[in-house]
């Protein structure tokens, strides 16, 4: 049987930095930059058509903005290119592999949301490992953070992992059903560009 073959976007989470950021995310943080980038040249712009205490009144309102407007859009990006740079460099030696995974605590996220903290058992190379979601830090056993509303799907189950022995770390694939879900939109993709292609022809 051929192993099959995993990618990152096949990954939902790692352990350590949480869960992948949407696409929504990328497009609101290039948005951000844009608009900080746009709310930079606008008072110049402003200059030639407005009277002065219109411009400085303009100048006020965009440097507070402008600088909100550029931290936040880089912060998005830089996390979601991180974020993929580190899986990549996990992928290269990943173990596709079955773990328990168990709730430890929840914490509350936002005003509504309710994260979960995680652990996942496992066994490789002969060895059981337990690993916590969340940071580590040297010389302690337990995490810091590791909350992510994410988890909740998966403690209490029998999971699907990969596993990086080189750079120990854990990475959470998606949930079977949602595997299948996501197979059978290619397929109906595919089927759907082969009878175009089949309409053209003819």
């Amino acid at each position: 049987m051929e192993e099959e073959i995993y990618t990152k976007k096949d990954v939902v989470a790692s352990l350590e930095y949480g869960e992948r950021m949407p696409m929504l995310g990328v497009v609101c943080g290039w948005m951000l930059v844009i608009l900080g980038i746009f709310l930079g040249i606008l008072p110049f712009c402003g200059a030639l058509s407005l009277e002065a205490d219109e411009v400085e009144d303009m100048m006020i309102a965009v440097f507070i903005a402008l600088p909100f407007s550029i931290a936040c859009g880089c912060y998005l990006l830089i996390w979601y290119y991180r974020w993929n740079r580190k899986v990549d460099l996990w992928l290269q030696d990943a173990v596709h592999l079955e773990a328990k995974c168990e709730e430890m605590s929840r914490s509350r996220i936002g005003r509504s949301g309710t994260g979960y903290k995680i652990l996942v058992r496992f066994r490789y190379d002969g060895k059981r490992r337990t690993v916590y979601s969340g940071r580590r830090r040297k010389g302690k056993l337990m995490t810091e953070g590791g909350f992510g509303g994410i988890y909740y799907y998966y403690a209490g189950r029998v999971v699907d992992i990969l596993y990086s022995p080189k750079y120990d770390q854990v990475m959470l694939l998606r949930l079977p059903e949602r595997r299948k879900r996501r197979k059978n939109k290619k397929e109906k993709q595919k089927g759907e560009k082969k009878s175009k292609k089949q309409d053209n022809a003819s």
